[in-house]
C-alpha cells in the first residue's frame, strides 16, 4: 500500500474534503498513530473522496463527503426513496460490493462513511442508533454525530430490490445479445465487457463455449450468480467471428465490472458497515477546527511565556502553510504517494522551524528557560499540609509527596474549586524552572485553556488607581500583546495564570502588583498560581487567604539521577560509575549541609557541581581525580559557588577571546579574572544594596564605576552561566549567584579591618539571610581572626545564625563568649539545642550535646566542682515559649536526629505546653520511620493531649490517609474519642479529609455516632462549610457521608439538623443541594420544618445576590 491511482473529478466539494483529509492526517500525527491517506482514490468508487488507515486498530474508512452551503436535513426519502441523488444508498451500496470484491490492500476491517453537513429529520428516528464506538479521529467538533442504520423491514426490501436492478438488467441484455442473430451487436457486446466474462467462457475453433463449472472460491457472488443466471437461460454456446474470438482472451475492456449481486449477507453488511456521520461542521468552521488544531500543536513546543508574545496571525500563517502542502501533495495525479505520518511531521517540523525563529527574536525571559533545562530537568514534588488551624483555611485541600504533573492532572480534579494557589520556597530550588514545567504541562494538557506565565521581576509601573482587569493587565504589559488582554476580558475563557518569582518585585511596585493580583482573583474564570521566596510568605498567605505549597527537596535517588542526565551516563549504569556518582553526593549529607543550608544545594548546587566538574566539550560523565578533588576536600557550599563563578568567568574569557571552552586560562590572565569577579561584586552589590551602602563599602566613585561596568558588559554582549543581558542590563541567571558575590565581597571588607560599615553589614544579615548564610559558612571555613572577631561583634544572635546552618566551628568559637544554657532565639525562644535540631544541623548538634547533661540526673551535692560543671552544662530536655523539647521540633525530618537525642538522655515521654507527645508530633509530620521507632520504644500510641486527641487524630484531620493506615496497622485504637467525645471519623469530617473519610468508612465505624453535643460527622462537615474559601466544594464532604448513611435528620442536643445549620451559616450550595437531593415526607413536621427553614434560607440568599 504504497501508491495509489487518483482521479481528479475537479468537483466543488474538493476544498472541503480537502480539509476532511487535511484533520484526519493532522490529528493522527498529533496522537504519532501510524497512518496511509489517500483522496480522490479510484478503487473506492462513491467512497473515494477520503480514505484513510489507521494502523493501531487495523481499519479502513472509506468517506464521502457531502457539504453543501445550505445543509438542512438529510430526510429518510432521501436515503431510502431517492434513486438519483447525492444520498441514493442504492448508490454507495455499488459501490461498497466493488470495494469489497475488488479491493487490492489487506486491512482487518473496513467502515464506508458518509459525511455531511445536514442535520438528522425527524423522518429518521426510530431508522438509525448513535454508534458510540467510532474513534475520536473522526468527530470534528462537539456537535458531530455518528449514527448507524436501522431500517425497517418493508425500507430493506424496497432497498434489496432498487440494488438488483442494474444486474438484472445486465443479465438480460447478455442474454439477448448472446442468443442474438446479430452477429455484430454481439460481438460489440462481448468485447465491451470481456474483461470480467472471458474468465466465464472457453475457446473452441469458431465459437466461446461457456465451462461446465467454476470454483466457488475463485469468484465473487456477482460472477457466480451471472454464470448461473447463463446456465439456466442455455447460454452455453456462443458464436461469434474469428476476430472477435481471438481479440475476446486479449488486453482488457473498457467496462472492467458487471453490477453487483447483493444477497442478504450482502446488505446487511453494507447496513453494518456504513455509517452517517452528521452535523459536520462546515467549510468556514472547518478551518477554525484546523486553525484550533495548529494552535494545539504549537502549544506543544512554544512555552506560555513566549506564546503570549506571538501575534494571532502565527496561528493562521501555521494553518495556511500546512494547507499549502497538503494541496501540493492533492494535486499529484495518476499515481500518487500515500500520505503518512512521516510526511505529515516533515510538515509540522518544516513550519516549526519558521516559528522557533520567530520566537528566538523576542525578548528574552528574567530567568533561565526551561528548554535549556530540559534534558536533565528532574521531576519535582509537591506538598501541602497545614500547620495552622485557621479556619479561614481549614478547607483547604491537603496533599504530600504529589509529583508535579499530577498537579496538572487534579487542576481540574480534585482541585477544581481552588482558585488561587501559592508556592514558597528557598533559593535554588527550582521554583522558576518548575513554574515554566508546570505552566507548560498546563499549556499541553488543558487545550481548552488560556495558560499565561509571567514574571514578576519584569512588570511595569502603573501609577492609575488599580480597580478593572485592564488596568491589572497593564502591569504586565511586557508579558503579552493586545490579543492576550482580549483573553482576560472574555469570561467564557477559562485561564490559569503563573505569576513566578514575587519576591523579585521591585520594591516601589509591590503594593501595585498585590493590587493587580487582587483584581485577578476576583475573575471567577481564572487560576492564579504564584511562586516566591519564604520572605514574602505571610504576606501572600494573608492577602490570598491561603497556606502556601513547598516543594519537596530532591531525594538521593533523584540527585543521582539528575547527575546522570547531566552528565550523559547511559543506562544500564556500570557498578563503576555508581560508585562514582555516590561519592560526589555522599559529602555533603555527611559533613556540609544543614537542612537551612541544603536548599542551596538542591537542584541548584547539583547543577552548580555537574558544570564545574563537566568537560565542557565533551560533556560526559567526571574523572575518578575530579571525584577525589570531591571527597577529599569536603566542598562546601561556598565552594561550590566559588568555583563555578570562576569556571564560568574562564568560559567567558575563552568566548571572547575565539578560544575553544576548554582552553586553559594563561598564568598571567588570572588576575583579569580575579578583577572580572569583583566586577560581578559590585554589579550585585547593587542589586542588593542602598547606594549609600555600596559607596561605604566601595568608595566615592562606586556609582561612575559600576555604571561604566555595566556598559561595557551590555556592549560586548558578556553573558555567561551566571549573568546574561536583559533589556539591556546585566542580570543574574540565578538570584542566589548575586547573593554569593555580595558575601564574598563582604568577607573581603571585613577581612581588610575596616570598622567603617561593619555596622551596615550587621543590619544587612538581619534582613538578607541568604546573603548572611554565605557569609557565615565562608568564614566557618577559612577561620580568619578579623572575621570571628566581627563575627562575635554581631552578639549572641550570631550563635543562633550559625547553629542554623550547621557552621560548627563558629559556634565552637562563640561558646566562650556567651552562655549557651541561657541564650533564646526569636519568638520560640528557642535554645540553640533546639535551633540544631530544627535545622538538622547534625554535627553541630553533636558539639552541643556534648556539652549538655540529661536534666533528671542530679548533681552530686557534696561535689562542688560537679555542681560548678552541671551549671553550664545544657540540657537536652530544655524547652522553648511552648513547653517543646528539642525532640519534639524535629519535625519527624531525620529519625537519626532522635537516635542522637535519646542517647543523650532526652526524655521521649515528654509532652508540649498542649500536652502533645514527640509520637503526636511525629504523627502530625507523617514521619513513619520515626513513629516506628518511637513504637519499639514502647511509646503509648494511644496517649491525648490536652483535647484529648490521639496520635491517630492529627493526620485524619490533615487528610494524611497513609499515616492513618501507618498508625491503625500499628495498633492505634480506632475508636478513640477526644474531649469532645469526636471520633477519629468527626475529625476527618470537620476538616474535609475526604481520603480519610472513605477509608475509616471501610473499616465500618459508625458514620452517625454523636459527640458530646450530640453532633454527627454530618454535623460537623455542615458547621466547618462555613469557612470554606471553594476551595473544596462545600458539598463534597457532606455528598460523601450521605451516600454512605449519613443521617440527614439527626439532631443535636439543641435539635438542630444539617438543614438548620446550613440555613444559619447562609450556605448556598448546602442548601441548594439538600433541597434538590432531599425526599420530604409532608407527614413529618421535622422534614416540613427542615424544608421551611432551607427554601426560606435560600430565596434570602438568592433575593441578596
Amino acid at each position: 500500500m504504497e501508491r495509489f491511482v487518483r482521479t481528479k473529478t475537479g468537483s466543488d466539494g474538493m476544498a472541503y474534503q480537502r480539509k476532511i483529509g487535511l484533520k484526519l492526517a493532522l490529528s493522527a500525527t498529533l496522537q504519532k498513530r501510524t497512518f496511509k491517506l489517500a483522496t480522490e482514490m479510484t478503487i473506492a468508487g462513491k467512497f473515494d473522496d477520503v480514505v484513510f488507515y489507521l494502523e493501531d486498530i487495523k481499519e479502513l474508512w472509506l468517506i464521502q463527503t457531502k457539504h453543501t452551503q445550505n445543509p438542512g436535513e438529510l430526510t429518510s426519502e432521501m436515503l431510502f426513496g431517492d434513486d438519483k441523488g447525492d444520498f441514493a444508498l442504492t448508490k454507495y451500496l455499488e459501490s461498497y460490493c466493488k470495494v469489497q470484491d475488488d479491493w487490492p490492500y489487506e486491512e482487518k476491517r473496513k467502515r464506508f462513511i458518509l459525511s455531511t453537513n445536514r442535520k438528522i429529520h425527524e423522518s429518521l428516528k426510530g431508522q438509525i442508533s448513535k454508534d458510540n464506538n467510532l474513534d475520536n479521529l473522526l468527530s470534528f467538533d462537539t456537535c458531530t454525530e455518528h449514527f448507524k442504520l436501522e431500517p425497517n423491514t418493508e425500507q430493506l426490501n424496497a432497498l434489496s430490490k432498487k440494488a438488483n436492478q442494474n444486474f438484472d438488467t445486465f443479465c438480460s441484455k447478455l442474454k439477448d445479445n448472446l442468443q442474438s442473430s446479430d452477429l455484430k451487436n454481439k460481438c460489440k457486446f462481448l468485447l465491451e465487457h470481456k474483461t470480467p466474462l472471458k474468465q466465464l467462457f472457453l475457446k473452441s475453433e469458431k465459437q466461446l463455449n461457456l465451462k461446465d463449472e467454476i470454483p466457488t472460491q475463485d469468484f465473487n457472488l456477482r460472477t457466480r450468480k451471472l454464470f448461473e443466471y447463463l446456465k439456466q437461460n442455455n447460454c452455453t454456446t456462443v458464436f461469434v467471428d474469428k476476430k472477435t474470438l481471438n481479440d475476446f482472451f486479449e488486453g482488457e475492456s473498457r467496462k472492467q465490472h458487471i453490477p453487483p449481486f447483493v444477497d442478504e449477507t450482502i446488505f446487511n453488511n453494507f447496513i453494518n458497515d456504513l455509517i452517517l456521520s452528521v452535523s459536520q461542521p462546515n467549510d468556514a468552521e472547518m478551518s477554525k477546527i484546523l486553525q484550533k488544531e495548529m494552535r494545539v500543536w504549537m502549544r506543544n513546543f512554544i512555552p506560555p511565556d513566549d506564546i503570549g508574545k506571538l501575534p494571532s496571525s502565527v496561528v493562521i500563517d501555521s494553518y495556511k502553510s500546512i494547507e499549502e502542502k497538503f494541496n501540493a501533495w492533492d494535486n499529484v495525479t495518476q499515481n500518487a504517494d500515500f500520505l503518512n505520518l512521516e510526511g505529515t511531521q516533515k510538515w509540522l517540523d518544516s513550519i516549526q522551524i519558521e516559528i522557533n525563529s520567530l520566537v528566538n527574536q523576542l525578548s528574552k525571559r528574567s530567568c533561565s528557560s526551561l528548554k535549556e533545562m530540559q534534558r536533565y530537568y528532574i521531576n519535582r514534588r509537591l506538598s501541602y499540609s497545614s500547620k495552622h488551624s485557621d479556619s479561614s483555611t481549614l478547607k483547604q485541600i491537603q496533599f504530600d509527596d504529589l509529583k508535579d504533573h499530577h498537579f496538572i492532572d487534579q487542576l481540574y480534579d480534585k482541585l477544581k474549586d481552588q482558585k488561587c494557589f501559592l508556592l514558597v520556597a528557598e533559593p535554588g530550588m527550582g521554583k522558576s524552572t518548575l513554574w515554566q514545567y508546570l505552566a507548560f504541562e498546563a499549556q499541553k494538557k488543558c487545550p481548552e485553556n488560556f495558560v499565561f506565565l509571567f514574571y514578576m521581576n519584569n512588570i511595569c509601573a502603573n501609577n492609575q488607581e488599580i480597580q478593572t482587569i485592564e488596568h491589572a493587565l497593564k502591569i504586565f504589559d511586557g508579558h503579552c500583546f493586545e490579543e492576550s488582554c482580549k483573553v482576560f476580558n472574555n469570561d467564557a475563557n477559562e485561564i490559569i495564570l503563573f505569576l513566578d518569582a514575587f519576591d523579585e518585585t521591585e520594591s516601589n511596585k509591590i503594593d501595585m502588583a498585590l493590587k493587580g493580583i487582587k483584581v485577578l482573583m476576583e475573575r471567577q474564570n481564572i487560576k492564579i498560581l504564584i511562586s516566591s521566596r519564604k520572605r514574602e510568605q505571610q504576606k501572600l498567605e494573608k492577602l490570598l487567604k491561603i497556606n502556601a505549597m513547598s516543594i519537596i527537596l530532591l531525594n538521593y535517588d533523584d540527585q543521582l539521577n539528575f547527575l546522570k542526565k547531566f552528565w550523559n551516563i547511559q543506562d544500564p549504569i556500570s557498578e563503576d560509575n555508581k560508585k562514582r556518582l555516590n561519592q560526589v553526593l555522599d559529602p555533603f549529607y555527611k559533613q556540609s549541609l544543614s537542612k537551612s543550608f541544603v536548599f542551596l544545594g538542591i537542584p541548584l548546587l547539583l547543577k552548580m557541581l555537574a558544570e564545574i566538574f563537566s568537560d565542557s566539550k565533551k560533556h560526559c560523565t567526571i574523572s575518578l581525580s575530579d571525584i577525589e578533588k570531591v571527597s577529599k576536600n569536603s566542598l562546601t557550599v561556598a565552594d561550590i559557588y566559588d568555583k563555578f563563578i570562576t569556571k564560568s568567568l574562564h568560559l567567558t574569557y575563552n568566548k571572547v577571546n575565539n578560544k575553544p571552552s576548554n582552553t586553559e586560562i594563561p598564568r598571567k590572565i588570572h588576575g583579569l579574572i580575579t578583577e572580572w569577579k569583583i566586577e560581578h561584586q559590585l554589579i550585585a552589590l547593587k542589586e542588593w544594596l542602598p547606594l549609600e551602602i555600596c559607596i561605604l563599602l566601595y568608595g566615592e566613585n562606586y556609582d561612575s564605576k559600576v555604571h561604566k561596568i555595566i556598559e561595557t558588559i551590555v556592549d560586548a554582549s558578556e553573558e555567561s552561566l551566571i549573568i546574561e543581558v536583559y533589556d539591556k542590563y546585566p542580570r543574574f541567571i540565578h538570584q542566589s549567584y548575586s547573593e554569593f558575590l555580595v558575601a564574598d565581597y563582604l568577607k573581603e571588607f571585613v577581612k581588610r579591618g575596616d570598622e567603617n560599615g561593619q555596622k551596615e553589614i550587621i543590619n544587612i544579615f538581619h534582613e538578607q539571610d541568604v546573603i548572611r548564610m554565605f557569609f557565615f559558612e565562608m568564614v566557618n571555613s577559612e577561620k580568619n581572626e578579623k572575621l570571628l572577631e566581627f563575627i562575635r561583634s554581631i552578639g549572641e544572635i550570631a550563635a543562633f545564625w550559625a547553629c542554623e546552618i550547621n557552621c560548627k566551628k563558629i559556634v565552637e568559637h562563640l561558646q566562650q563568649f556567651y552562655d549557651y544554657k541561657t541564650i533564646r532565639y526569636d519568638y520560640y525562644r528557642d535554645s540553640l539545642l533546639h535551633v540544631a535540631v530544627r535545622s538538622n544541623s547534625y554535627q553541630t548538634l553533636e558539639y552541643l550535646l556534648s556539652l549538655s547533661t540529661n536534666s533528671n540526673v542530679i548533681a552530686d551535692e557534696s561535689d562542688s566542682s560537679t555542681h560548678q560543671a552541671a551549671e553550664k552544662m545544657l540540657d537536652v530536655n530544655v524547652r522553648n515559649e511552648y513547653g517543646q523539647t528539642p525532640l519534639h521540633v524535629a519535625e519527624g525530618n531525620d529519625v537519626e536526629i532522635f537516635k542522637l537525642l535519646i542517647s543523650k538522655g532526652a526524655d521521649i515521654a515528654s509532652t508540649d505546653k498542649y500536652e502533645n507527645t514527640i509520637l503526636q508530633n511525629a504523627a502530625f509530620f507523617g514521619a513513619h520511620e520515626v513513629i516506628e521507632y518511637l513504637i519499639e520504644l514502647k511509646v503509648d500510641i494511644d496517649a491525648k493531649n490536652s483535647r484529648g486527641e490521639t496520635a491517630l487524630h492529627l493526620p485524619a484531620q490533615l487528610n494524611k490517609i497513609e499515616t492513618v493506615k501507618f498508625l491503625i496497622l500499628k495498633g492505634a485504637n480506632i475508636e478513640s474519642v477526644d474531649g469532645d467525645e469526636n471520633t477519629i471519623l468527626h475529625s476527618a469530617a470537620f476538616c474535609g479529609a475526604n481520603e480519610v473519610l472513605e477509608y475509616l468508612i471501610e473499616l465500618k465505624m459508625d458514620i452517625n455516632a454523636q459527640n458530646s453535643r450530640g453532633q454527627t460527622a454530618l454535623h460537623l462537615a455542615a458547621e466547618a462549610s462555613q469557612f470554606s474559601l471553594k476551595i473544596n466544594s462545600e458539598v463534597d464532604t457532606i455528598k460523601l457521608l450521605i451516600s454512605n448513611g449519613a443521617n440527614i435528620w439527626q439532631v443535636d442536643n439543641t435539635n438542630n439538623t444539617i438543614f438548620h445549620i446550613a440555613a444559619r451559616h447562609k450556605l448556598k450550595k448546602l442548601l441548594k443541594y439538600l433541597i434538590d437531593q432531599t425526599v420530604f415526607d409532608d407527614r413529618n413536621p421535622i422534614h416540613r420544618a427542615a424544608l421551611h427553614i432551607a427554601t426560606t434560607a435560600l430565596e434570602a440568599e438568592l433575593e441578596s445576590e
